[in-house]
């Protein structure tokens, strides 16, 4: 017997993946980008509502999360062991999830690249 592994799921995990999605772009909302040293203020917002826009549609999402998981590793870096750690923490996590996982069926990159299914041998 053949297992099927779908590259983009679909049904309730696809709707999980797009709030998964929702949250790392809402955490990229909160957070700002100016704080991190290297930036400018100018190209830090563009670059972040490019970062936000390409979560909220699922485009190049893998891409996407783990540049999301480097700027709270950068916003870690900067902080005192406090409660102030928490909130970049959990959007690491969160974008390390979504970066793991994949956008799901209900994104753009679905829509480009196409649904597959792996049959996994026994």
């Amino acid at each position: 017997m053949q297992r099927l592994l779908s590259l983009f799921p679909y049904g309730h995990a696809g709707t999980g993946l797009v709030l998964l999605r929702f949250a790392v772009a809402a955490g990229l909302a909160l957070s700002d980008p100016v704080t991190l040293p290297w930036t400018q203020t100018g190209t830090a917002y563009f670059v972040a509502g490019v970062m936000l826009l390409a979560l909220l549609a699922g485009l190049l999402t893998r891409l996407t999360a783990m540049l999301c998981c480097f700027a709270a590793i950068a916003r870690l870096h900067d902080l005192e062991l406090t409660m102030a750690l928490l909130p970049p923490l959990m959007f690491g996590l969160c974008a390390a999830a979504l970066m793991l996982l994949g956008p799901g069926a209900y994104s753009m990159d679905a829509m480009l690249f196409g649904r597959r299914v792996v049959k996994i041998p026994d």
